[in-house]
């Protein structure tokens, strides 16, 4: 079963407890992916700049760490606000033969800062 039909069997991405999956850099052969700033490019496509000029990444796809290394956070509904964006992760993950999990979302979760200006949001 390839990682996609993996991720979209586990839950409905319309709920508001949407899956979440950690996309790490290793690959699935166990070697580690190059090169080393790949998180923060991929996380910095759904990112923007706020008034401060400090760059804000997107809810739905972020950067985390775990075990000390460097993960993607994807959430599933990215895929309803930027289906091409989702698309392109998944593919980039799969064409690269990363891992991709769920297992590890709630840990990435309580290890991930929380994004700036949610308090100021709503």
């Amino acid at each position: 079963m390839n990682s996609t039909a993996a991720m979209t069997q586990d839950k409905d991405p319309k709920k508001p407890d949407s899956e979440k999956f950690v996309i790490q850099g290793i690959k699935e052969c166990g070697s580690k992916f190059r090169p080393s700033d790949w998180v923060d490019r991929i996380a910095a496509l759904g990112a923007e700049y706020g008034a401060d000029r400090r760059l804000r990444y997107s809810k739905e796809l972020r950067t985390t760490t775990i075990d000390g290394q460097k993960c993607l956070l994807l959430d599933a509904r990215l895929k309803e606000t930027n289906e091409s964006l989702y698309k392109m992760v998944i593919c980039f993950a799969e064409e690269n033969k990363l891992r991709i999990t769920s297992k590890m979302a709630k840990k990435a979760e309580a290890q991930t800062c929380p994004i700036d200006g949610d308090k100021n949001k709503d």
